[in-house]
């Protein structure tokens, strides 16, 4: 199944700040597995331990995140795969977890004793944040595509405006052929009496997802928006690149990153 939710970055924030304030307060309040009266050694209070240990997984969820982030940007994810890598990130958040637990035990305790117990009470805290943000996703998900095909059976205007938000086009969105990005501007490929036309908009990429939900157009690439009921065709070039052939009279071929393949090819 593909993991076609976000990839952005602001979500991958949501994860680095929620992860270890969910530990803290979580162990605070519930204090699983006596993690209160384990983290007693070292002459500091449960309460500094487990500040340490929450800034230890704020570090590690940092890193993962951001290497999750530029991982999904050029490869295929998959939600078998990001549940790999999910545990993935709990088991490394104990390794480190339990070699603090060791350093400050003084030598009264292996590392491996201390990386069974972290193992533990890491996993347990953690497991709440990944099933609600991971629920929270597929809910999305599944509302993006509702509204998708709820699109689809709407005659929709899509207005197209500039970087000042002065409306400069105005157009059926069964016209728009596909959204491309150039720098600071866009442009807009559609139909007009049966001919590809091209229109130059002042604007930035981001600023088209409004229109994109509205006019049910997808992201196939970084850089291009497509309206998925012009696409032909699905596959490679002569170079191996993937990309999306158009219905129009001279076929025109739009980029599709490898990331968006999957979900593309189910709207279609």
């Amino acid at each position: 199944m593909q993991f076609a939710t976000r990839m952005d970055f602001k979500h991958q924030v949501i994860y680095i700040v929620l992860m270890p304030l969910f530990f803290f307060c979580f162990s605070m309040l519930y204090n699983p597995f006596d993690i209160l009266g384990y983290y007693v050694f070292g002459g500091f209070g449960p309460e500094f331990h487990l500040l340490m240990l929450s800034s230890i997984i704020l570090l590690c969820i940092a890193v993962t995140r951001v290497m999750f982030w530029l991982i999904s940007r050029t490869f295929k994810v998959t939600w078998a795969k990001y549940l790999l890598w999910c545990m993935g990130e709990i088991a490394a958040v104990s390794c480190f977890m339990s070699l603090y637990t060791t350093l400050f035990a003084s030598g009264s305790m292996g590392y491996f004793q201390a990386l069974a117990d972290c193992v533990k009470s890491s996993a347990l805290s953690l497991v709440y944040p990944y099933a609600f943000l991971m629920l929270r996703e597929l809910v999305d998900e599944k509302s993006a595509e509702l509204e998708l095909k709820d699109n689809a059976g709407r005659d929709v205007l899509v207005k197209f405006r500039d970087e000042h938000q002065r409306l400069k086009l105005t157009i059926e969105r069964n016209s728009v052929l596909y959204i491309r990005s150039d720098n600071n501007y866009l442009e807009i490929y559609y139909l007009s009496s049966g001919a590809v036309k091209q229109y130059l908009l002042r604007n930035s990429m981001k600023s088209q997802e409004e229109n994109a939900r509205n006019g049910g157009f997808v992201r196939c690439h970084r850089s291009c928006y497509v309206n998925p009921r012009h696409i032909k065709m699905l596959g490679k070039d002569k170079n191996g690149v993937y990309c999306a052939v158009l219905d129009t009279e001279t076929p025109i071929e739009v980029p599709v990153s490898r990331q968006y393949y999957e979900s593309l090819t189910k709207l279609l």
